[in-house]
Order: C-alpha cells, then structure tokens, then sequence
C-alpha cells in the first residue's frame, strides 16, 4: 500500500508523492509481484538509492513445475489432434483456441525479476532476499555475483531461507557453486545475511579473500549452517573477519566433537565484538563453539531455542571464557535443559534432587557476575527464584548461600515473556528486599493482552521502577527503548 496510500488523499498529495522519488525507492516483492509493478516503482524512483526486500515464499516444487508443463503439452496436443480431425470448413469458422505457450516456472519467473532489479544495480543500497527453497536461495546468489562488479553503493546483502514447514530438506540439495561470496569489492558493506545449507556452501577455499572484499563489515548472520566440517569452516570464516561487531549464528546443527581432538585450532578472537545470538543449536554445537570462540568485549549474548544440557559443563566453559565474565546483557528465550534435574516437577519429596537443581542455577547465573540486564521466559523461570530469595519459595528449602552478597548485584533491568503479573512484581519486591532494586522493567505485550499483566500490576509497577514498557516478541532486545512507555 506505501505509497500508494498518498495517491488516494487528495490531488495535492497525489502531485508531491508523485514529485518525492524517495518514497518509491523502498520496493517490498513478493512472488505475486508484476513485472509492470517493480517497474514502476523502478521509473518513480529516478536517482534514488534503493532498498529492496524480495520475497519467494512459493513451496511449489521442481516435479509439480514438471508435471504442470506435461498438463499443459498434453492439453495442448488434444486440442491440436480435435482441431486437424474437424472438416476443412468447420476450421474455417472455428477460431482455433490452441495455446503452446507453456506457463513459465517459478524460477525462471525469478530470473526475469531479479534481471529487471539488476538493470538498476548501481542503486542499489540494501538487497535483503527471503525464499521458502533453497534453489531460491542459490539461483539468486548467482545472478547478485555475476552482477557484484556493477553494485558498488551496497551496504546490507541477505539471503535468507524461510523454513515454512520446519523440515529438514536440505539434505538433498546442495548449492550449485562455492559460498556465494559477492565477487567483487563491496567498500560500504556493512551487513550480510548467509544462508549456506551444507558443508560445500562453504568451503574453506575463498576465506582467505573475504575480509578484502568486505572492509567495512560489522555484522554477520550465518544461517543453516551443517555437515562434518562445519566448525572448521565457520571458524575459517571468522577469523578472516576480525572487525565484526555482531555475530548471529542461527540453525547450526551436527558438528562433530571430535573434529576438536583430531584437529587442535586456535582460538578466533573477535576482540570488537559487543553482540552474540546463538538461535536453534544443540548442545554438541554450542559446546564446541564456546570452546575456540574468544570475545573479550562481548556486551550482550542471547541464547534461543537453544539446548543445554550439562549446565556443570556450560559453567566450567562459561568461567574459563572472558565473553561470559565481561557480558553485561543476556537474554535466554526458549531454551531448554535435557539435564534430568531440571526437569524435576515440584514434589515435596525430592528436597536433595531440588536442592542439586538450586546449586546447578546458582552456578549458571554466577558464570555472568556482572549481569546489568536479563530476558527470561516461562522456560527459564526458575532462574528468576535464585535472584530473590536464598530458597525455593514454594516448598520453602532452605539451601546455603555461595556467597553473603546478593546474586547479580549489578543487575538493574529485566524483561519477561511467560511471567504473571504477580510473579514479576514479587521479582522487584524480592530485589528491592535485597537492597538490588531494578530500574527498568520491559514486559512481552502478549501478556498485556492476554490479561496476566493486568492494569492493576501495571499501575503498582510505575511506582516501582524509573521506567517501564512493553515490547513484541519479535522485536525484542534487552535493553531497548522501542515500544517504551517510560514511567517517569
């Protein structure tokens, strides 16, 4: 609708959008999108930088394009046969309806698209590609690497697989080329996306020209990421890019612990890194990377939909690692502990099991002592207890203390998902007890709407903290102001 929204308002709005090319310089496509469409936002444009966001969420496959063409011939040659077995004057008065344009496919349907797109290459400021297949994926890397010579003012690159069915289908796909690195120098890039699908999307070979290629690199996203050698390659991967200063590693599955023992490597030390986000990994994965990644000035690390399982070995890897110990935010969002004492459901009976539970989040939450801001969801808000009080609260077993000093005593912010209103208000009561108050509280707007955070809570809230706001889940950082409604 925007901009076309302004045509509708009046004739005067209808001349200025018409007069400002900047408005038509944001293209949003989707597979539905008409040549005649993009075209016209192309030509109202004129001059301006471009920021497209191309959109292919099609899950028509290969063999249902093969067999729509041999519906179409087949039709095509019944109609041909009825049209040669009529008398020569019924021809005559027939007009033929005989049609052997055959429909074209969803990827040469893309072709056309993105060649329509690369005529206007020079402009191009973001390019962010988002497919439902990986033949997507690569179809389109090809044809943006042809053309990198010709886009020198790109500042953000993404491709980025959107798994609508959450299955895995990648095993039987492989890229048709090496990672698909753009070819040419990109002096403004300052953020690329990657999808890479298996070990030979991302072979080792081009590393060592990547960080020419990309000088002004200062985020990285690395999706799908698999196979035997994937630690050695992302790891090949970002010890040539030692400037970044965001590192999100989503989807990354399967690596082989015993690639560390064979292959002894040094540690990747990304020294100005302030921001990690680990999304979907196993705890194998998880493991090795902690291991050889070195972040001395990390500032946040989210974990989500993440497993732990041996939080014992999380801690020892988490103490020995200074991005742990220097990390001032984290956020854990979904994560999920196959370790069997926290799975325990509250039985009276079970104080020496619940009290290993206590001492085993006492030792995760103490791996990250200077903790200012934390998220925490209803997966993880047991670590909430901990925070509050030196017992469980419910059944009321007392435990010793590791220390005489509040847990996280530098902890002032907390945001919540999964949290009841009287639950977040005992977490400020409990910290304000302790002589820790919180300053700052953001809560998940699902709750708000959902009437677990009723007014009432919200109201006893603004007298509690200096500021107070809401947020979408899928907008959410520890720490932001977006969505904020500040209390005083």
């Amino acid at each position: 609708m925007y901009p076309k929204i302004f045509l509708l308002v009046s004739r005067r709005w209808y001349d200025i959008t018409l007069d400002i090319p900047t408005l038509w310089s944001y293209l949003s496509t989707t597979d539905d999108s008409t040549m005649d469409g993009i075209s016209l936002y192309l030509e109202r444009s004129k001059s301006s930088p471009l920021s497209i966001r191309l959109s292919y969420l099609s899950r028509v496959s290969e063999d249902d394009e093969e067999d729509s063409q041999i519906e179409k011939l087949v039709k095509a040659s019944s109609d041909f046969r009825r049209l040669i077995s009529q008398p020569q004057d019924s021809q005559d008065d027939v007009t033929p309806s005989l049609s052997l344009n055959i429909e074209k496919t969803t990827v040469q349907l893309l072709g056309e698209k993105m060649t329509l797109l690369l005529q206007h290459a020079e402009r191009w400021n973001r390019f962010l590609f988002s497919a439902s297949q990986l033949r997507f994926i690569y179809h389109t890397a090809d044809m943006v690497t042809e053309n990198s010579g010709n886009i020198p003012h790109l500042i953000e690159y993404g491709l980025i697989y959107v798994d609508q069915n959450c299955c895995d289908i990648m095993d039987g796909l492989e890229p048709s080329r090496n990672t698909p690195w753009l070819s040419s120098p990109m002096p403004l890039l300052e953020i690329l996306i990657l999808t890479c699908g298996r070990t030979r999307a991302m072979s080792t070979k081009p590393h060592r020209s990547i960080h020419p290629l990309f000088p002004a690199l200062r985020e990285l996203e690395v999706n799908h990421l698999k196979g035997r050698q994937s630690l050695l390659n992302l790891q090949g991967l970002l010890d040539c890019l030692p400037q970044l200063r965001t590192l999100r590693l989503n989807r990354i599955k399967y690596f082989d612990e015993n690639l560390l023992e064979q292959r002894p490597t040094r540690s990747v030390i990304l020294e100005d890194l302030e921001e990690l986000t680990v999304k979907e990994w196993d705890w194998l994965s998880l493991k090795c990377i902690l291991k050889f990644l070195s972040l001395p000035n990390v500032q946040m690390i989210s974990f989500i939909k993440t497993e732990i399982q041996d939080v014992d070995a999380y801690a020892e890897i988490a103490q020995e690692s200074p991005c742990f110990a220097n990390s001032r935010r984290l956020r854990l969002e979904g994560i999920w502990f196959t370790k069997w004492v926290f799975r325990l459901g509250f039985n009276p009976e079970l104080e020496t099991s619940l009290a290993r539970r206590w001492q085993c989040t006492l030792k995760l939450l103490s791996s990250t002592p200077g903790l200012t801001s934390i998220h925490l969801d209803f997966e993880t808000k047991f670590l909430a207890e901990p925070l509050i009080r030196p017992y469980f609260g419910i059944l009321h077993i007392r435990v010793p203390r590791f220390t005489n000093n509040p847990l996280l005593p530098k902890l002032t912010e907390m945001s919540f998902s999964g949290f009841s209103g009287d639950e977040i208000i005992n977490i400020v009561s409990g910290r304000r007890e302790l002589g820790v108050p919180l300053k700052a509280l953001h809560i998940d707007k699902i709750l708000i709407l959902c009437d677990e955070v009723t007014f009432e809570h919200w109201e006893y809230l603004l007298g509690e903290v200096e500021t107070l706001s809401w947020f979408e889940n899928d907008e959410l950082q520890v720490g932001c102001t977006c969505a904020s409604r500040t209390a005083r």
